[in-house]
């Protein structure tokens, strides 16, 4: 939206030059009377016509600056809308879409399956796998440069129940922007093989080992009966976009052993 300037009307104009003219000349007189020769009714009108030739100049140049130049235009920022605080960015979630078996024979290694702690997944093919004590990370893949998958179990008391009540969303959030340099990208819920599941997209430093390198990740967290079941992946920001793709394959097919819906899972070759 555009308001335009407008000038002043002409009785508040022929107002303001009347009083400003006066006010000059009662001034400038006032001064003069300290010499007899002005104290005189003759000496104030001639001060009272300097005044109002002089006041009449000045009111007349700005007003053909006006003419001469086009008004301004000034813009006006229309209101924001309003927007929760808390609102963040959701968005479309990509790792569970199915790829094709092609792609599942080309890109992925055999499964991965850890019964004692209810899953099983198919890590990118050439990858290292290995074990490891982390918390709560208990297998980890890599490409060997700058990408990571990882798998984690965090132990809660008995009761699925419990287990729902302790993922907090708001407090996960608030757990991950307390990090070095972190920045929220998304959040959001999904569900898989019928049990709903926070995720959260996020930048910030990842502690390992030997250095904590910045890096882009998606922690996905599932509740199951007796512990959480983590699962992360990440690579540095300037890559994370290249390794997307493989990512949505492997994490498609990543399951819960056994499957909470009481089927049978199908074995690879049947997906």
């Amino acid at each position: 939206m555009l308001a335009q300037a407008s000038d002043p009307s002409l009785p508040a104009r022929a107002i303001a030059f009347l009083l400003f003219s006066g006010v000059i000349a009662v001034v400038v007189w006032g001064a003069l009377c300290l010499f007899r020769r002005f104290r005189t009714w003759r000496a104030f009108a001639a001060v009272a016509t300097c005044s109002a030739v002089l006041t009449g100049l000045l009111f007349a140049i700005p007003s053909r600056t006006r003419r001469g130049t086009p008004t301004p235009q000034v813009a006006v920022a229309e209101p924001p809308s309003p927007v929760s605080s808390n609102a963040r960015p959701r968005e479309p979630q990509k790792f569970w879409a199915p790829p094709t078996e092609q792609d599942r024979q080309d890109k992925l290694a055999t499964d991965y399956v850890d019964e004692a702690n209810g899953f099983a997944i198919r890590f990118p093919k050439g990858w290292t796998v290995r074990k490891i004590k982390g918390d709560p990370w208990i297998v980890e893949a890599n490409d060997g440069t700058s990408a990571f998958m990882s798998i984690g179990v965090t132990p809660n008391p008995p009761g699925l129940e419990k287990v729902i009540a302790r993922l907090d969303p708001a407090k996960i959030e608030q757990s991950i922007l307390a990090r070095p340099n972190a920045t929220l990208h998304a959040r959001g819920t999904d569900q898989l093989q019928g049990v709903p599941y926070l995720y959260y997209k996020y930048t910030s430093e990842m502690p390992m080992t030997d250095a904590s390198p910045r890096m882009t990740m998606t922690h996905y967290l599932v509740p199951r009966a007796g512990h959480i079941l983590e699962a992360r992946i990440a690579a540095t920001p300037e890559t994370f976009k290249t390794f997307d793709p493989l990512f949505n394959v492997s994490m498609n097919t990543f399951r819960l052993v056994p499957d909470p819906r009481g089927t049978t899972v199908q074995s690879n070759a049947e997906r």
